[in-house]
């Protein structure tokens, strides 16, 4: 099994789909949940894939929450 198998079965698992969003990975700082910008737990999130572009996060979160 590859790692993205992995990550898309862990994504069906606990998100009841795949996440496909740029910035999707297995989260240490949640137990290696697979996240991406879509969830909510990404807004919390200060991985290293994530922090090097803080603006883009900001906007994205700022959506999420008008939503």
């Amino acid at each position: 099994m590859s790692n993205w198998d992995e990550f898309n079965e862990d994504c069906l698992h606990h998100h009841g789909k795949v996440l496909t969003g740029e910035f999707r990975h297995f989260c240490p700082e949640f137990d290696y949940l697979p996240i991406d910008e879509t969830v909510f737990e990404f807004q919390f999130c200060d991985c290293y894939c994530i922090t090097w572009n803080m603006n883009k996060k900001r906007k994205l979160v700022e959506e999420m929450r008008n939503e």
